[in-house]
């Protein structure tokens, strides 16, 4: 097996291999492509998006540490 690891960009749905790489990878028969797109929206989770944007709600009383651990 051959592990090789490059960025590159795909065009009309091909993968463009380096030149460096293509006589290496000629004459294997499966090829296991993995895609990583990094974007704010995936380096950032939902917490920390609302940790930096809070959500403010007019009418929201905030609970009393009392009512949270009431046992109903």
């Amino acid at each position: 097996m051959i592990t090789v690891e490059f960025q590159t960009t795909i065009e009309n749905g091909i993968i463009k291999i380096p030149e460096q790489y293509q006589e290496q990878l000629k004459q294997l028969n499966l090829v296991k492509v993995t895609l990583e797109q990094e974007t704010a929206e995936q380096t950032e989770n939902y917490l920390q998006y609302l940790l930096k944007n809070p959500l403010t709600i007019k009418e929201l009383t905030p609970m009393k540490r009392e009512e949270i651990y009431e046992i109903a």
